[in-house]
């Protein structure tokens, strides 16, 4: 379903820049983008404290070394466009996030391996990225992220055309979002780049927990601050499972059967890190993640999603500055 927007959202991209506070939200296995009960969901994050949601659609890579790349059913053009426009009606600001999919592996290792191979892994990706791109400009989409932490190719000039090829469609804000705050140096394109993000699932510790916290909140403030550039966090969450200090990066799955729910780890995780990482340092934190089903998660979930868990009430006393 289209939706007409009112000629007053037209206004957003221009207003000042804001301190984004929102989610990643992924398309649940019931509940579609652009399925009318999402559009209930914006509006229920809206009401929780949140500014900002990020659309994250998929691109399927087979393996590290291929350069067929292939947009995924459930995160369609059509379909994006509806939940963009859902989100805008509710009041949120948007930020476009693709990511790739490598089977058996992650974005991380994508790696062509000849030059052949990267020209052909670029062409199909900015064929992928011009989509996207016209998606985003005739949405309205506040921010587009160009790469997801895509490290072995970070320093490849073919990026530098890429985003030249990118603005000459797409008038709002471009990023990238690294893996880590130190690889974003070395981006070729950084010069080019409205802003820089960075995904962060660190390993932690059971004891001293907010220490922990607080020293590598400073190591990432300090790092940024080198960028000389609008940075903000795009990811960081951990699941609601027994353990999850230790890999708070892995999806349940990926450790088989067994998991013991622990939603108050996670809670306890999300109030430090927002606390930790508050200021006006960086341009907004987002959270990993969220469910176009109001009714995902729940106090026996393992999942990384914080609806329906404490995790919801931590993060949201943060977005309306009303903790103690």
């Amino acid at each position: 379903m289209r939706i007409i927007l009112p000629s007053l959202l037209l206004l957003i991209s221009g207003c000042a820049p804001i301190q984004m506070k929102g989610v990643n939200l992924l398309q649940s296995s019931n509940v579609a983008l652009d399925d009318l009960h999402n559009a209930g969901n914006m509006q229920n994050l809206k009401a929780l404290g949140a500014n900002t949601v990020a659309f994250v659609p998929f691109i399927r890579q087979s393996s590290t070394n291929s350069c067929e790349l292939t947009e995924d059913e459930h995160y369609s053009i059509t379909r994006l466009h509806s939940a963009i426009d859902y989100a805008h009606m509710a009041g949120l600001r948007v930020v476009l996030k693709p990511q790739i999919l490598v089977q058996g592996s992650w974005a991380g290792e994508v790696d062509p391996g000849s030059e052949a191979g990267w020209s052909c892994w670029f062409a199909s990706y900015t064929q992928q990225m011009t989509a996207l791109a016209k998606l985003a400009q005739d949405s309205h989409t506040e921010i587009l992220v160009i790469g997801t932490e895509l490290k072995k190719t970070e320093q490849r000039a073919e990026w530098r055309t890429l985003t030249d090829t990118v603005r000459r469609i797409y008038q709002g804000k471009l990023s990238y979002v690294a893996h880590d705050v130190e690889d974003l140096a070395a981006f070729s394109a950084l010069d080019k780049l409205d802003s820089v993000a960075i995904t962060y699932y660190p390993t932690l510790k059971e004891d001293g927990i907010r220490e922990q916290m607080k020293q590598l909140a400073g190591k990432i403030r300090a790092a940024a601050e080198k960028l000389n550039k609008p940075f903000w966090i795009a990811e960081i969450g951990i699941t609601s499972r027994a353990g999850a200090l230790a890999n708070p990066w892995l999806w349940p799955e990926q450790l088989g059967k067994g998991s013991i729910a622990d939603p108050a780890l996670q809670a306890i995780v999300l109030d430090g890190w927002l606390a930790e990482l508050a200021g006006k340092w960086h341009q907004g934190i987002l959270i990993w993640n969220w469910y176009s089903d109001e009714n995902a998660g729940g106090m026996t979930d393992v999942d990384f999603t914080i609806q329906n868990k404490p995790a919801k009430d931590a993060v949201s006393c943060h977005w309306k500055q009303r903790c103690h």
